[in-house]
């Protein structure tokens, strides 16, 4: 299916945002990283000037002091790479940031959304959602369902709605 030329601006109008947003908080994880380093460097600095080398000789209280370290330095790590692990979705994601495209009308309510799937969820610093991951119950539909009534199971609930569009992309490279 072609798209008239307004729909191809307003699209690649969104694609620049999302790309934006993803720079932007790619760039938020970067910084981290590097205070991540300094941080890690910190500790182990404090490990060896408070607790020094651990010897069952120095008492209870120098191996409690050493775990103490110990545990800080694991959550460290785990954190660390919690965030190693976004600085590579971001950079996937500037290269191909979504996939496909849905919009829908919610039964109730009188206002199409749009809803842009890809390999992960991206949401703004106004906690709005410019991305869902492919894996989201909301995502389902667009496997699930042509044009016409559809709907999606919640925790809680099943949403009832009618797709009104939809929408496959290929993106390399962010273009």
């Amino acid at each position: 299916m072609s798209i008239n030329k307004s729909e191809w601006i307003i699209e690649e109008e969104w694609l620049q945002r999302v790309l934006r947003e993803v720079k932007s908080q790619l760039e938020e994880k970067k910084n981290y990283k590097e205070n991540f380093k300094k941080d890690a460097i910190k500790t182990q600095r404090e490990l060896w000037e408070n607790v020094g080398a651990v010897s069952v000789n120095n008492g209870l209280q120098h191996i409690v002091d050493f775990m103490q370290f110990i545990n800080t330095m694991k959550i460290q790590k785990q954190s660390h790479e919690f965030e190693r692990k976004l600085v590579d979705k971001y950079e996937q994601m500037l290269l191909s940031p979504y996939f496909a495209r849905m919009d829908f009308i919610e039964d109730g309510e009188g206002k199409e959304e749009k809803f842009y799937l890809g390999i992960s969820n991206l949401i703004n610093e106004d906690f709005d959602f410019l991305i869902y991951d492919w894996r989201a119950p909301i995502s389902s539909m667009f496997y699930d369902y042509e044009i016409g009534s559809a709907s999606y199971e919640c925790p809680v609930v099943i949403i009832n709605c009618k797709i009104t569009k939809k929408r496959q992309y290929k993106i390399n490279n962010g273009m």
